[in-house]
């Protein structure tokens, strides 16, 4: 959810996008909205073998999307676990790149991530392709 809790925004990781549902007084929820462009290529069926098989810089092209975070400035932080990259969607809807490790060597297939509760410029980051949690400070958070 969003800081003041109107919308509920999740990942639709087979079509590449976010959407939102704002949330109703009485709980619902709304219709479904797209929130921000596209987050890079997707192949309607296209398997995880098929995708494994991509080079890397095809796969840097990806933009099947598993974990979303925000941040106390209302950006959008997005894991594209294929891709090996993270980008922020800012309030304005522009999207940026964050992270990308084309090769996996310190973020290989990265999934979710959390904030540092102590330091909200610490996030930790699971890299699921090395079975690891990465710590990084994320400039601007």
């Amino acid at each position: 959810m969003n800081k003041d809790e109107t919308y509920l925004y999740v990942c639709s990781t087979a079509e590449g996008r976010i959407f939102r549902y704002r949330r109703r007084g009485d709980g619902s929820l709304g219709h479904k909205e797209p929130y921000g462009p596209k987050l890079g290529k997707t192949i309607d069926d296209q398997s995880i073998g098929a995708i494994r098989q991509l080079d890397k810089d095809d796969r840097a092209q990806l933009g099947y999307c598993d974990g979303i975070i925000f941040d106390r400035t209302g950006n959008l932080w997005i894991t594209l676990p294929f891709a090996n990259k993270v980008v922020v969607l800012t309030p304005d809807l522009q999207l940026l790149t964050a992270y990308h490790d084309p090769d996996g060597r310190v973020v290989n297939m990265p999934t979710n991530m959390a904030w540092d509760r102590f330091n909200p410029n610490i996030m930790y980051l699971v890299s699921r392709g090395s079975n690891t949690i990465v710590r990084a400070l994320a400039q601007g958070a």
